[in-house]
């Protein structure tokens, strides 16, 4: 499968059929490349083959770089991922504006009306590992009706070449989720659970912090 990329455009990974995905669809490879001055989202992806996302530089998207989304109770899109792999990327100030979906750098935002009242979680086996992120301002990731996710390994640095503004002001924010782990990253300015880490409509312990 061959991939066009182009400049200033949004990319758009959307590969379900109906919502009711097909097994023989492909799998999704985004290699190295550039992405910048783009909004309101870079890479989104709704499939659940395996996507990979490695070695490509985010730089300066006005909204959210990678978006996970679902709305099968909408458009009749996009469905559900099982297996992201996101490593060895390059974040620069992304989030520069205010769109819909833009919660953090990385966002994993399925629609779910009655998020309290689900019984089954949308996405699944994500991997977060060996990224570079450089922000003026504070939310990483956000993460909603999701279930085995795995932040590690990543780097996190800071600029002032923008005054903070986004609403949300958690690294991590996270509703209705189990089987989150956030280990072994290395942050500048350091991680405080209680301020840095938002959890919401999720069972204790569903996010697992090792330093």
């Amino acid at each position: 499968m061959k991939i066009i990329i182009y400049p200033v455009v949004i990319l758009i990974m959307t590969l379900s059929i109906s919502c009711a995905t097909k097994s023989t669809i492909l799998p999704v490879f985004l290699k190295p490349d550039t992405k910048e001055n783009s909004s309101p989202t870079v890479a989104l992806f709704s499939t659940p083959r395996r996507v990979i996302c490695e070695n490509n530089l985010f730089d300066h998207t006005h909204g959210t770089a990678i978006l996970l989304c679902g709305d099968c109770n909408g458009w009749f899109e996009t469905g559900a991922c099982k297996e992201v792999i996101i490593r060895n990327n390059k974040f620069v100030n992304a989030l520069t504006a205010n769109y819909q979906f833009t919660s953090a750098i990385i966002s994993i935002y399925p629609e779910r009306p009655n998020l309290k009242g689900q019984k089954k979680f949308f996405h699944s086996g994500i991997l977060i590992e060996n990224n570079e992120f450089e922000t003026f301002d504070r939310p990483l990731l956000y993460a909603k009706s999701t279930d085995g996710l795995i932040f590690r390994n990543n780097t996190v640095k800071y600029n002032t070449e923008f005054e903070p503004f986004h609403w949300n002001k958690y690294m991590f924010f996270f509703e209705k989720v189990k089987n989150i782990q956030i280990k072994n990253n290395r942050f500048e300015k350091g991680l405080n659970p209680e301020k840095d880490i938002r959890t919401e409509l999720s069972e204790p312990n569903s996010v697992i912090l090792q330093k």
